[in-house]
This record gives C-alpha cells, structure tokens and sequence, in this order.
C-alpha cells in the first residue's frame, strides 16, 4: 500500500495541474501515537507548490489529529510577487529554518519529524512524502505530549506551557520548541494555469514566528521512564495576524541531533 501511495503522488505531480486531481488517502489500520509534524518548503512564486499543499491537505484528513503541517516561507521562490502580494511571508524565523533543517533543494519540498531516514536524507520531494508519512505514523513516541494555552485579548500576549513524560528511558537530552502558524491567509500565488498568478489562493500553516529558542530549549537531561518536564512561554501576537487562525504548534527533540520525538497543535483561541 505504502508504493501505491507513491506512486499516485508522483502521478498526479506530473499530472497537467489545469484540471488539478483531489489527492486523497484512506488511513491504514496500523498506527502508533506518534504525531507528526511536516515542514513544508514553499512559496509564493512556486508553480507546483500549490499541489504540494493539496497533498498534505490528503494527509490531515486521512489521519485525523496526527499531521501537523507547517509552511515555510522562505528562499528565492517565497519572494512576494512584484505589484500584487499585499502580505511577505518571509520571516527571519522561517529564513532560519531554512538553513537550519535546509537549504531546499527544490521546491515542494519537506521534513518529517525532521527524521533522517535509510537513504540518509532529511528533505523529500513530493512523491516520497505518502510513504514516509506511514512509516512515521505506524511508530510509537518515547514520549507524550501536551499543550496548555492561554490568550489575553486586551494586550495580544499568548501563554503557552508545553509538557511532557518520557515513556521510557531516553539517554539524551531532549529540548522544547514552540511555533504559531496562520492559515487562511487570501494572497496572491503562482499557479499552474494560463493566467499564471491567482489572487485569491487561500495559504495554510504559514509559519509566523518562533517562541522558543530557534534550536529549541532545554527542559530535561537523560530523563528516566514517567520522568515530567515543562516549559512556559508568553509571547505576544503582532497586530497583523488574524488570531482565530493562529494556531500553537509544540514539539520535543533530542539535543544531540534534530529528530522530533513527539510533536502537538491547538488553536490559540479554544
């Protein structure tokens, strides 16, 4: 099943995106409780993108609560389209990460759990994604995960306390991070058809800023089995952004390399 999946991603890529094919996946019975955060290089200038985004779009919706997307803008093609972007979704946080988990080879292109698989790789192309997001999801974390949120609407400022217990014993350091995402966002795109640009494609999980460290914060070392860790953080949401779309995106990785090792979302308003 997992080249089935392949091989319809890597069909409809070359598929003529005029008449642009829903992508859809039916979730397999096997899955661990492992969540899975996909980052997604992207931009405004990219033609094929928008085909990228369709298929992560497939995998929320095959795995219900399990994908968490996240899309960064940033790199030549997520420069604003001279005359007609309103918005510029490039950030420094997003420019980071670029060079952080990056640079992308080509566009679309995406991380999983920022996990390096057999052929040593940490960056895919969009016919590898289908198979890759079954291989994560049939695991089980080492750990669990939540998110507790709060938002003061006087003064904009988000609290966000991420916290976890390790599952069993880890022998390396594990450190916290913290993201928002927007979506709905309306603004221009490149777009596979005659007129080439749109002006009302509708942008999902665009990455707005980092709240924890950009590497990540540390909250436990070598934690034992039922061993708690948390972080608080309080970060205040400039004006632009609409909060109804905001969402919280946390996440726990290893401090000696950049695997995510289990990874949640909530709104900001809930």
């Amino acid at each position: 099943m997992k080249y089935f999946f392949i091989f319809i991603s890597a069909l409809l890529t070359f598929t003529a995106c005029d008449d642009r094919v829903p992508i859809l996946y039916d979730a397999p019975s096997k899955l661990g409780d492992q969540k899975l955060i996909i980052e997604e290089f992207t931009g405004v200038q990219c033609v094929n993108c928008p085909q990228g985004s369709d298929e992560i779009a497939s995998f929320v919706a095959a795995y219900p609560g399990k994908v968490i997307p996240v899309s960064l803008h940033a790199g030549y093609f997520a420069t604003p389209v001279p005359g007609k972007s309103v918005q510029d979704f490039r950030t420094p946080d997003a420019d980071f990460l670029y060079e952080y988990i990056g640079p992308a080879p080509f566009y679309p292109s995406a991380v999983f759990n920022r996990k390096v698989f057999s052929n040593n790789d940490l960056i895919y192309n969009q016919p590898s994604w289908a198979g890759l997001v079954q291989q994560v999801l049939e695991s089980n974390s080492k750990c669990g995960l939540s998110l507790e949120t709060s938002y003061n609407e006087a003064n904009r400022e988000l609290t966000v306390t991420i916290s976890g217990i390790a599952k069993e014993n880890i022998n390396d350091g594990i450190l916290a991070h913290v993201m928002i995402t927007e979506s709905n966002i309306v603004e221009w795109q490149k777009y596979p058809n005659a007129q080439g640009y749109i002006a009302d494609y509708v942008h999902k999980h665009v990455l707005r800023g980092i709240v924890s460290g950009f590497t990540g914060d540390k909250v436990a070392d070598n934690p034992k089995a039922k061993q708690n860790f948390s972080k608080t953080y309080k970060y205040k949401l400039p004006e632009k952004w609409v909060v109804e779309n905001c969402e919280v995106v946390g996440f726990v990785s290893y401090a000696s390399k950049k695997e995510i090792i289990q990874a949640e979302s909530k709104e900001v308003l809930n």
